[in-house]
């Protein structure tokens, strides 16, 4: 079982907020909020003025998940995606992270301006952060284009990999029409992936993954994995699922985001626990 210690932790301290954002000196907030229910405040490490309270108890329209806000200050929301919402969509209709936070904000009678500046595939559960003005934005995005985010992620597999710990080079090239992203080799059209991999744990008959994502190709860590001989529990598209068997939710999580914050410079390191049924097993309650 993996600690207490490890399970869900706030590094960053209060003091890389601006001036009247929140009370210095104090940690951040963590708060879950559930569409028409009272807030539930997990750490309540500070306080909260009434506007952002009633915001987050206010009865969401026609929001049926929850928006879990782990960090908010003036220029950012870190927030947990939920398995199977859309970070951004344009499909009609269908709720995701984007249009969730703007609902969130104008709730608060806010700009509703949220910028997306990276995503998650739909099924993977984990951190994002957003934007909440154009020049924060701007700051996020050149920290991925440069690599200088921190992204960490938890996996689990049925097979285990010949060597308990290593590095993960391929050439990834996207069929566009089917979504679908297979190995080959450098040519035209090929982009370079790169993630490092260190095994945790093994438990009936099931590895525990750490991994450190060098490159953001779609579908990175799934297809390289599948490629390793180690599909990840729950992945049908990569995982040659049979017939018959039991479906599972896919097994990979963004527990961890390091970055430097776009207005302050101050680092900010957040980490949660996956949700997800296989990651029970390796965690403690």
């Amino acid at each position: 079982m993996l600690s207490d210690s490890n399970r869900e932790r706030i590094i960053c301290k209060n003091k890389t907020l601006r001036e009247g954002c929140a009370p210095r000196g104090k940690e951040i907030i963590a708060l879950r909020y559930r569409s028409g229910a009272k807030v539930c405040v997990k750490r309540t490490l500070c306080s909260i003025n009434r506007k952002d309270r009633d915001a987050l108890t206010c009865e969401g329209e026609g929001l049926a998940m929850n928006l879990e806000i782990l960090y908010e200050d003036c220029d950012i929301i870190l927030c947990r995606k939920p398995a199977g919402v859309a970070a951004q969509t344009k499909r009609i209709g269908q709720q995701d992270m984007e249009s969730l936070l703007k609902n969130y904000r104008a709730k608060k009678g806010e700009t509703p301006y949220v910028g997306v500046v990276h995503r998650l595939d739909q099924p993977v559960e984990g951190l994002m952060v957003f934007a909440k003005n154009q020049k924060a934005a701007a700051s996020l995005s050149k920290q991925i284009q440069e690599h200088m985010i921190g992204k960490y992620y938890y996996a689990v597999s049925e097979h285990s990999p010949a060597q308990p710990e290593g590095i993960l080079e391929n050439y990834l090239v996207t069929d566009k029409k089917t979504n679908h992203t297979t190995v080959s080799k450098a040519c035209k059209g090929a982009k370079k992936a790169v993630l490092s991999y260190q095994v945790l744990e093994h438990k009936e008959k099931r590895t525990l993954y750490n991994i450190k994502l060098d490159t953001g190709r779609q579908h990175q860590i799934r297809v390289q994995f599948a490629h390793m001989g180690c599909p990840l529990v729950g992945d049908s598209k990569y995982g040659n699922v049979e017939n018959g068997q039991r479906r599972e939710a896919l097994a990979l999580c963004s527990y961890r985001l390091q970055f430097m914050h776009p207005v302050t410079g101050k680092q900010i390191d957040y980490s949660i626990v996956p949700k997800g049924k296989a990651f029970a097993g390796f965690f403690s309650e």
